[in-house]
């Protein structure tokens, strides 16, 4: 007997031919209303696996030399193959347009057909009945298939269809039960987890793993949203989001209107939205599916829960309420870590200007001259004070004062390098903390910053006010502590005041 790759590529390579009988439009046209759901990568090779002895009994039965199970979904013409008796080298091998149209007919107008003529194999196929609905076919096919008789013979393909529709559906139910299964563990651990963890991004990324274990997608975030400033940002990823953390989530895209009207969002088949319909036009992400879900608290939306997948239907919509549910297991958790990091964060931030406070300050100083001595690496300290910021104050009021550090502090932290920290240490006094920098490095760096400050102007208060700057730098020295190296750059910075202001001075040694 021929092997049936052999047919199989001569089938494809030869021009469809006439139906049995000739097929109006409408036999042959896929069922409009459909609602069928292509089935799983994993799922599809599980059935098609399960089936491959089925469909050889059946085929060794009748002497076919293969026999296919069909299913055609909505708006496709192209039917989804659920088994062979053999696995097929190539998924997308499904059929020639002969042997689609022929069992497309049969399982429009559920009837059992054969066709059978001069110098082609024969057909037959039989309709399959599925719980949901759905068009599928048994297909025979052969250079010859045995059983006498065409009405014995269809009596055996019906019967073949029956017990493999039987087999197919007790398959999928117990592959969506197991699904149920692994999803409501891992829902369980997920609020497990989300208790124990107080870390806001360590969370976060939780959430997101949790997300993908839960709907299957190949990666996820979470997005933290501001309800009343109306914009938000990727806080947490999976994989493959990692580089979108941090990302501004603007008024446009899915995410965002999600967040705005708490609806959650759905599309099984992404591939036609574009990059910026997801996150928005600073983070370009293109799944081929997707779900967003918004992050309820106090009737309020703080955030969301993204989900992609690579494949077109890889993420369901069905998936949407299991992701409500997580994001609801989630809520509190991510309340309790936020609410203490804002906590933390005022704790540690002057509240006019933003910077780092003292206390802020004064931890990281101590933990990089322990890495410096350490690894025997030299770091720098700037110590700034405002010229004449008395008379500013005295002249036009302290809000102008105000605008005029808050300027300046902005001056400082858009001329700083990453690794960097500038603080407010109090009135008109900021310091800014080098690490691995120096004496060199440290002038170059402090000369910039006083350049920034003496070339910005202060609109407040319907005047305009400029304002400069004197900088005193030390070096750590062996055996400096943080005290020693602040009293260091503090008479230097004596030394740029005395010498005229407006100038950058090194702390001798």
């Amino acid at each position: 007997m021929r092997g049936w790759r052999a047919w199989w590529a001569r089938l494809l390579a030869a021009p469809a031919a006439a139906s049995a009988r000739p097929a109006s439009p409408d036999a042959l046209a896929l069922r409009g209303a459909l609602q069928i759901e292509p089935l799983a990568e994993a799922q599809r090779a599980s059935l098609a696996h399960s089936l491959v002895g089925v469909l050889g009994d059946i085929a060794t039965q009748h002497e076919a030399e293969w026999v296919l199970v069909l299913r055609w979904l909505e708006a496709e013409s192209t039917p989804e193959l659920l088994g062979a008796s053999e696995a097929l080298a190539d998924a997308e091998q499904r059929s020639d347009a002969r042997v689609r149209a022929f069992a497309l007919w049969a399982a429009r107008e559920q009837v059992t057909l054969i066709d059978q003529r001069p110098g082609a194999d024969v057909l037959v196929a039989a309709p399959i009945a599925l719980a949901n609905d759905g068009l599928a076919a048994l297909v025979l096919g052969g250079p010859r298939v045995l059983v006498p008789g065409d009405q014995t013979l269809k009596e055996w393909a019906a019967r073949h269809a029956r017990r493999v529709g039987e087999w197919i559906e007790l398959l999928l139910t117990r592959d969506e039960s197991a699904r149920q299964n692994r999803q409501t563990r891992a829902l369980l651990r997920a609020a497990q987890a989300f208790q124990q963890q107080r870390e806001p991004r360590a969370l976060e990324a939780a959430v997101a793993h949790a997300a993908l274990e839960v709907a299957g997608g190949s990666t996820a975030c979470v997005v933290r949203w501001d309800p009343i400033g109306g914009h938000g940002s990727v806080s947490g990823a999976a994989e493959g989001m990692a580089a979108f953390i941090g990302t501004a989530i603007d008024g446009e895209g899915a995410v965002a209107e999600c967040c705005r009207d708490g609806q959650p969002r759905v599309w099984e088949d992404a591939r036609a939205v574009p990059a910026a319909g997801f996150l928005g036009a600073a983070a370009p992400w293109q799944p081929a599916s997707a779900l967003v879900v918004p992050i309820r608290l106090h009737d309020a939306v703080v955030g969301a829960v993204v989900v992609g997948g690579d494949a077109p239907h890889s993420v369901r919509a069905r998936e949407a309420r299991l992701i409500g549910l997580l994001a609801a297991i989630a809520a509190t958790a991510l309340e309790t870590a936020w609410e203490m990091e804002e906590a933390t964060r005022r704790s540690r931030t002057d509240p006019l200007t933003g910077l780092a406070n003292r206390r802020a300050f004064e931890e990281l100083l101590q933990r990089v001259l322990a890495e410096a001595t350490r690894f025997g690496t030299s770091c720098a300290l700037a110590v700034i004070d405002i010229d004449h910021f008395k008379r500013v104050n005295d002249t036009h009021g302290h809000d102008v004062g105000d605008a005029v550090l808050q300027t300046v502090a902005h001056a400082l932290q858009e001329g700083i390098r990453e690794v960097d920290l500038v603080a407010r240490l109090g009135g008109e006094e900021l310091a800014v903390l080098s690490p691995q920098t120096d004496a060199e490095g440290a002038r170059e760096l402090s000369e910039r910053l006083r350049q920034r400050i003496e070339a910005r102007v202060t609109r407040a208060g319907g005047v305009e006010v400029r304002v400069t700057a004197s900088v005193g730098v030390a070096v750590r020295r062996p055996g400096d502590d943080g005290p020693t190296l602040f009293k260091r750059a503090d008479r230097a910075l004596y030394r740029a005041k005395s010498g005229g202001r407006n100038r950058v001075e090194l702390a001798e040694g």
